[in-house]
């Protein structure tokens, strides 16, 4: 898969246990449909988990 974003070919990575597509160039990021808001409806310290690895803050 291409990133949409730069045009890269986006790599397949674990996040939180979830499978998701991430540009290893711009950091974009692809989730499958209901991955997001699986992601999103963890327990809220999941959640702070989940944003500081996005985020590039752990």
């Amino acid at each position: 898969m291409r990133c949409p974003r730069c045009g890269n070919e986006m790599r397949t990575e674990q996040l939180e246990g979830i499978e998701i597509e991430r540009c290893p160039v711009c950091a974009g990021m692809f989730f499958e449909y209901n991955k997001l808001q699986t992601l999103l409806m963890r327990k809220q310290e999941s959640r702070f988990k989940f944003y500081r690895n996005i985020f590039g803050l752990d």
